[in-house]
């Protein structure tokens, strides 16, 4: 199996910290309407600091830039939440990273979660299958920003496990590599 069709067909069983299981599992074309779900559900503070800016509407055009992907240089993660009192299981967070160089050793990664699950590991779970992959195709680092005021994702990378530094990018934001090129380190999350 390549890298593509394991990143492609990608699906891991977790459980968030308060013992709900959640599916995460690669994302795809025919999954617009939960990718849109974990939008809608998301408050204005969490999409400006997902987007750098404050957004109103989503086009159908980021839509599909967000669920077609061709897991070679643009890989997708969902979170799915399994809720017993729910005949589906709930659209909770969406990740992904884009391979951000020429050489495909870097990739730029981001994270969209919805507020009720702020909090659950749902972003470290995430970054965690996303390394997964990532090594599996050869990269070596992700890189993040982050705005500065977004100190709960800033707290997600310094807990990961992963070797970090990051740097001011410019007044307002973060920039955060994490080194792939070495073993998680186990900490505890947040």
């Amino acid at each position: 199996m390549t890298t593509e069709t394991q990143a492609s067909n990608y699906r891991a069983e977790e459980y968030l910290r308060d013992g709900r299981p959640v599916t995460i599992r690669a994302i795809h074309g025919e999954d617009k309407p939960l990718w849109k779900d974990i939008w809608e559900h998301m408050s204005p503070t969490s999409v400006y600091y997902r987007f750098f800016t404050p957004k109103k509407a989503i086009s159908e055009q980021e839509v599909a830039y967000f669920t077609e992907l061709d897991f070679i240089t643009h890989v997708g993660l969902i979170a799915l939440v399994h809720n017993p009192y729910m005949p589906n299981e709930d659209p909770a967070a969406a990740a992904r990273y884009h391979v951000s160089d020429k050489q495909q050793e870097s990739a730029e990664i981001a994270f969209g979660v919805e507020d009720i699950y702020h909090g659950l590991g749902l972003g470290t779970l995430l970054l965690k299958h996303l390394a997964i992959i990532a090594r599996q195709s050869g990269i070596k680092e992700f890189k993040a920003y982050v705005l500065a005021e977004n100190s709960k994702m800033l707290e997600v990378f310094e807990n990961c496990g992963l070797p970090m530094s990051k740097s001011l990018a410019d007044f307002t934001m973060w920039e955060v590599t994490l080194d792939l090129s070495q073993p998680s380190e186990s900490k505890s999350s947040t």
